[in-house]
């Protein structure tokens, strides 16, 4: 079940509250195209109590790149992951994944305060 949360809050006003098992949440980045050859750093706040269930990714239709996994320690995480999309990307998602299922249906993590970086492709001037 996805709830907005407003009493466990990182940034701003409202949180995002999960709990079950067996699930991923994607935010589709716009205009993806946009992005095509960049590198792209997501950092997402995490907080669980459940030890290395949760990670974030990105993904952009060709690859996809995870974070370290939430540790458990029932305090906010900062997690963290780059990909350098595809020249051919249409997609981007940005998602909280389950690195493993527990069947546990009680397990709640709490997500917040998501932002990409975008670092385009140097472009070097000609030598003359």
């Amino acid at each position: 079940m996805i709830t907005r949360e407003e009493k466990i809050v990182k940034v701003g006003k409202y949180a995002v509250r999960i709990k079950g098992d067996n699930f991923n949440l994607a935010q589709n980045i716009k205009e993806a195209d946009r992005y095509q050859g960049h590198d792209l750093t997501c950092f997402v706040w995490v907080k669980t109590n459940v030890p290395n269930k949760y990670r974030i990714q990105l993904y952009d239709g060709f690859s996809s790149s995870v974070s370290d996994r939430h540790t458990g320690s029932d305090e906010w995480e900062l997690l963290n992951t780059n990909i350098k999309v595809s020249r051919r990307a249409q997609i981007i998602s940005v998602r909280l994944i389950q690195a493993e299922k527990t069947g546990k249906l009680d397990d709640v993590v709490f997500i917040d305060g998501a932002i990409v970086i975008d670092r385009p492709p140097l472009s070097v001037p000609p030598v003359k």
